[in-house]
């Protein structure tokens, strides 16, 4: 029912993480920061549970906490809260 995976060269958004849902078909972006910005970088790789509820990515983004962090970093987002 679900596919994550990070953006590619191409797409519309190639640094983002996204969710396709196959019932309905849908695909939602999930790397979005707290403050509505796009990642700065690139999102290298995504994993969604089986029930859809919560996705995993991988990051090199310096833009997605208030803090800046260096270095690859792991969000996970419950789709249910965003």
């Amino acid at each position: 029912r679900y596919v994550a995976f990070a953006g590619m060269a191409g797409l519309p958004d190639p640094d983002q993480a996204l969710v396709f849902t196959i019932t309905p078909r849908a695909v939602r972006k999930v790397s979005i920061s707290a403050t509505g910005a796009m990642p700065s970088s690139s999102v290298v790789d995504a994993v969604v549970s089986d029930n859809g509820r919560f996705v995993a990515y991988i990051t090199f983004a310096a833009n997605m906490t208030a803090t800046s962090m260096s270095g690859p970093c792991i969000y996970v987002v419950d789709l249910t809260m965003v």
